[in-house]
């Protein structure tokens, strides 16, 4: 449980900056109709109830869910359906829902105040594609990119609501785990070394998130 509330929270975090940073730089770099708009609706999956989200993605993605009712009336005698209830791949998808918007609105935030004079020169010098990613870009943006990173894994490591509703008892993290022993089994002494745990990781965390926050 320790090992998997860990690396799942770690993968989420991976994913979750792979989708906003190309994002980040789309709402950076580019003006158009409805810019603000798209960057305040991209919030609202952050505000939406745990409940609410796995019940709809559960509808979407579901053995009986909109997608495979849609294939099999689209496709009736092809067999193809998406099979991914009480799997580590909606968990992830959600995870990457729900923290998306704060790691685009992190970077992004942090990317427009930075000058563009940097970029300019290193193109001139020959930088261009992914070498301006990798040596101009990235560099620049690492406070923010950690800094997202860091909050990110915090809420991830800490899931509670998507893991248990959508992913089930096979991928319990520490937080099912705690309810799962208090509540289900009573176990109030292991439930209560999972807590102590969990809050020091915690702890080192937000320690980690705070000192990044006052270098940025």
């Amino acid at each position: 449980i320790l090992w998997f509330t860990f690396w799942q929270a770690s993968l989420s975090t991976l994913l979750t900056l792979v989708f906003a940073l190309p994002a980040a730089y789309v709402f950076t770099r580019y003006r158009f109709p409805g810019k603000s708009l798209l960057l305040s609706l991209s919030t609202l999956p952050f505000l939406l109830p745990t409940v609410i989200v796995a019940a709809a993605f559960s509808a979407l993605l579901g053995d009986n869910g909109v997608i495979n009712n849609l294939l099999v009336t689209l496709v009736p005698d092809s067999g193809i359906q998406m099979d991914l209830e009480r799997t580590l791949a909606i968990i992830l998808i959600v995870h990457v829902f729900y923290n998306f918007a704060i790691a685009l609105r992190m970077i992004t935030g942090y990317w427009a105040n930075q000058s563009y004079h940097i970029e300019e020169a290193a193109r001139v010098l020959g930088a261009h594609g992914w070498s301006l990613w990798w040596y101009v870009r990235l560099p620049v943006l690492r406070p923010a990119i950690v800094s997202a990173a860091v909050l990110v894994y915090i809420f991830t490591f800490t899931s509670f609501g998507v893991i248990l509703i959508l992913g089930g008892p096979q991928f319990a993290t520490i937080e099912v785990e705690i309810y799962v022993q208090a509540v289900s089994l009573f176990d109030l002494p292991v439930a209560s070394a999972l807590s102590v745990i969990q809050l020091l990781v915690m702890f080192g965390m937000i320690t980690l998130y705070t000192s990044l926050q006052s270098n940025t």
